[in-house]
């Protein structure tokens, strides 16, 4: 089956700590969602901002890394997509999240997220905040 889904950083966190949605996560795990490279770097720099150790969120990383189909990379084409993701947003969009959003834009996928920053990105973006599914 191929994925439909890119998970955002907020939308691991969340999962992790057993939230909101995070059947429907589990459920997009198992049928091959993928992830962008920079959803890694984000995510655990929010681990480490939890106090979790380096060695405990190497292991929680890990496990995410083996459950999700793809780590997408930030290239030349996603930059430039990211980059008229954020002159076209309808406010402020961090460039991280413009990359995330992008990469989702390029392969096809739609953003699943719970990012109040998403709000701004252009209509035509195919994205779905976990919080009202």
């Amino acid at each position: 089956m191929t994925p439909t889904y890119l998970l955002d950083t907020s939308v691991l966190v969340l999962h992790a700590l057993r939230g909101e949605g995070h059947a429907f996560v589990t459920d997009c795990l198992r049928k091959g969602a993928s992830v962008c490279a920079l959803t890694l770097f984000e995510f655990a720099l929010v681990l480490r901002r939890q106090g979790v150790t380096t060695e405990h969120a190497g292991r929680v990383l890990a496990t995410y890394r083996g459950q999700v189909q793809r780590v997408l990379p930030v290239d030349e084409t996603v930059a430039l997509q990211a980059l008229e993701l954020r002159e076209r947003a309808s406010a402020r969009l961090p460039i991280a999240d413009a990359c995330i959003a992008a990469c989702a834009v390029c392969h096809g996928l739609c953003l699943l997220h719970c990012d109040r920053h998403f709000a701004a990105l252009p209509p035509d973006t195919r994205a779905q905040d976990i919080r009202s599914l």
